[in-house]
């Protein structure tokens, strides 16, 4: 295609006058906008930013704004388009991760170059929504959250507006800003209005960041205490202030404390509350003029239930490792039993969300329950075949979240409305056999009323009622859900946390609890491809904090397991019979003056989790805790790193030869037709080749490859069925 530049002074005049969109057939931007993905649409309008922003420009008229890519098939050229450039532009218009965009490019002219540019808009992050898209916003008096104290680009920041909402700071790699300090005082930001997955402002130089005279929030506000009767918050401002604390059962805060003497200091309390009671709180400091306000959030008293919480495992655990208490239970009975007395138990109402579930037993429970008054409300994922619940069951039941994401939650609420009989169940384990008997999961049982009622609060979001019948009109699944509930509680004197995904920035949670890490990091997973977890894993690592992480899923696409062993972390696969169906971390278990944390769930750390699937996470910060899981994890570090024979389903004869170079033979005799695997392992107890392959019952002699050792002494496993044998293996030049 051929670029032009036109008649300046012709054009120029045309590009602005109130006509302009009649040159060529170009429409204004909100009008091409308007017309969606698919369509061939030329713009004209000025060139908010030059290369600082890689290839992409955006053009901006007296009306909206537009993202410019030049993409395959677009005309050459674009990549010298300046800040300040008239530009008449056609293109197609296609929607990138969120971001409305032309691309490919297919001609363009620039009309005259070193054009005013259009003035800013003010806009507080509420705001940011599609029609000021791709346009020049400013966003006064806000704070950057950098954890090492600067900008760097390719990284994404949280800013704090003074109104109390957050918004996303983007600086692509390369930019001019990178490597630069943080503003460590609020600023007023310039910048242009982009979209990635969520909306971000991108700044382009130093000048979109100028300081601010503003009062804000130098501290945010925190809920630093929690009664049965009320709780407490607390924050700082930049500038001495009066502060309040706006709270109410609804979002409209019908009621107020205020404190009006000046202070930089604000510690204010509410008192005269119900137990076990969400409240809608809003912090607010006020100084002449300025008022800055938090976001609302909700919060919630504590309960006056005692408390207690059980977990089980559903594979054995090493008392070796305890620190004075142990799990309720160890096998698989322990915790089936636990869930049927729970069930058994209940008075007046039972919710479910279960992912899968084929126990009939399981079945019969909620059954009996329901015919003896109790209510039963049940969720289930929609493509699970969930063969408990076929030949159908006498209480209500939904399949959830239809389409690309999951239904994934496994949790129980039984008798929300008791201080005394209100339970949450919930942890990794699905109700089907291989859930509870074979593979490897967790379950918490924990008696709180607060919980509990958050938990229901979830379920009735995706029931969409509060009644026994559920109303799909009124029902949110995956993206559609909204984060309405408390997320901090005190249950037994300790802080537990709870998120439900994808609403309330699960991920970011586990991220956190990671980069806390202040001597050590277990994680336990089915699968990891949550790529910003595994490089805080790596960070942890190669900041000499022992990081460790047992992987079932080691093949799936975008798995980070090949990543993590690349960087020497120590990492292993699961080749134990039985899944590996764990989503559990645990920082610092060894280091109780560190606050040891321990996050568990139906959470996979993967991206599908993050974005798509029903999930809950809950977050322990208690030494206690850690410890249980601590006793897990080292039972399953010692199956796939030690050196041990159990239940051992076959004859292991001859390993020849031995030193061997590349191969070895195997003589083998098996029991029984079975999934056999061998692996070889170093002394460190690092996977260093490994195969599988189904077996008839008979005698076998197998050749088992492996390349790149290095030469030393190794151990060559052999496991089936839940038994492993290992024999010493030399391996030379």
């Amino acid at each position: 295609m051929k670029v032009e530049r036109g008649n300046a002074r012709v054009l120029t005049f045309v590009l602005w006058s109130l006509t302009m969109w009649s040159l060529q057939g170009q429409l204004p931007i909100q009008e091409a906008r308007l017309l969606g993905e698919g369509n061939m649409v030329t713009v004209a309008g000025v060139v908010t930013n030059g290369d600082e922003l890689g290839l992409i420009r955006y053009l901006q008229d007296a009306g909206g704004g537009l993202a410019l890519y030049p993409g395959t098939g677009s005309a050459p050229g674009f990549d010298g388009v300046q800040r300040g450039d008239s530009l008449l532009v056609t293109g197609m218009l296609v929607d990138y991760f969120g971001l409305l965009e032309l691309n490919p490019i297919t001609s363009f002219t620039i009309i005259e170059s070193g054009r005013p540019l259009p003035e800013p808009i003010e806009a507080t992050p509420a705001e940011l929504d599609e029609s000021l898209e791709g346009c020049l916003l400013r966003l006064i008096c806000s704070n950057v959250d950098s954890p090492n104290g600067l900008l760097l680009g390719g990284q994404e920041y949280l800013l704090q507006h003074f109104s109390g909402e957050e918004f996303d700071l983007y600086l692509p790699t390369g930019h001019p800003l990178s490597g630069s300090p943080a503003p460590t005082e609020a600023i007023d930001l310039v910048g242009i209005l982009s979209q990635s997955g969520n909306y971000q402002l991108l700044p382009r130089d130093a000048d979109d960041l100028q300081p601010s005279a503003c009062l804000y929030f130098s501290s945010p506000p925190v809920l630093s205490d929690q009664q049965s009767d009320g709780f407490q918050l607390q924050w700082q401002t930049s500038n001495p202030a009066g502060s309040m604390l706006r709270y109410g059962p609804t979002p409209e805060l019908d009621f107020a404390v205020v404190a009006p003497a000046l202070s930089t200091e604000h510690i204010l309390s509410i008192d005269g509350l119900d137990p076990a009671t969400f409240y809608y709180v809003q912090a607010v400091s006020f100084a002449g003029i300025d008022t800055v306000r938090s976001a609302v959030e909700l919060v919630t008293t504590t309960s006056t239930s005692s408390g207690a919480i059980e977990v089980y495992f559903n594979q054995w655990t090493d008392p070796a490792y305890s620190t004075g208490q142990t799990p309720a239970g160890s096998d698989a009975d322990a915790a089936a039993q636990a869930i049927q007395e729970r069930i058994e138990a209940a008075q007046t109402s039972i919710e479910v969300c279960m992912y899968n579930a084929n126990l009939l037993s399981w079945r019969d429970w909620l059954v009996d329950a329901h015919g003896r008054g109790v209510q039963v409300r049940y969720i289930h994922d929609d493509e699970t075949n969930n063969t408990a619940l076929s030949g159908g069951v006498p209480f209500p039941t939904v399949a959830g979240n239809i389409g690309s994401g999951l239904m994934h939650n496994k949790f129980l609420v039984i008798d929300a409305d008791s201080p005394e009989d209100a339970y949450v169940l919930t942890g990794s384990m699905n109700m089907t056999s291989n859930g509870v008997y074979d593979d490897y999961n967790n379950l918490l049982v924990i008696q709180d009323q607060a919980l509990a009622k958050a938990f229901r609060l979830e379920f009735e979001e995706m029931w969409g009622s509060t009644g026994l019948q559920p109303d799909p009109a009124q029902a949110r699944f995956g993206e559609e859900k909204t984060d309405n509930t408390p997320h901090l509680f005190q249950i037994g004197g300790m802080p537990v946390e709870c998120y439900f995904s994808p609403s309330d920035g699960a991920e970011a949670v586990v991220l956190d609890a990671l980069e806390s890490a202040d001597e050590s990091i277990e994680a336990a997973l089915l699968i990891l491809t949550r790529n910003d977890l595994a490089v805080a894993m790596k960070d942890a690592h190669f900041a000499g904090k022992r990081v460790r992480a047992i992987i079932e899923q080691t093949d799936s696409p975008g798995s980070d397991f090949q990543f993590l062993q690349s960087q020497g972390v120590l990492v292993q696969d699961h080749p134990e019979f039985g899944q590996f169906h764990h989503k559990y971390g645990i920082v610092d278990a060894n280091f109780p003056d560190l606050q040891p944390v321990v996050v568990t769930g139906s959470y996979n750390w993967t991206q599908a989790a993050s974005t798509v699937n029903d999930e809950a996470l809950l977050v322990f910060r208690d030494a206690g805790m850690a410890n249980l899981f601590l006793q897990e994890f080292e039972a399953r570090w010692s199956e796939v790193t030690s050196v041990y024979e159990r239940d051992f389903p076959g004859t292991l004869g001859r390993v020849f030869p031995n030193p061997a170079t590349d191969r070895c033979r195997i003589e083998l005799s098996t029991e029984r037709e079975g999934e056999w695997r061998w692996r070889l392992v170093d002394l460190l107890g690092r996977t260093i080749a490994a195969e599988k392959a189904t077996l008839p019952a008979g005698d076998h002699q197998l050749e088992v490859r492996w390349a790149g050792a290095a030469p030393g002494l190794y151990w060559l496993e052999l496991s089936a069925a839940g038994g492993r044998l290992c024999r010493p293996l030399a391996i030379v030049r």
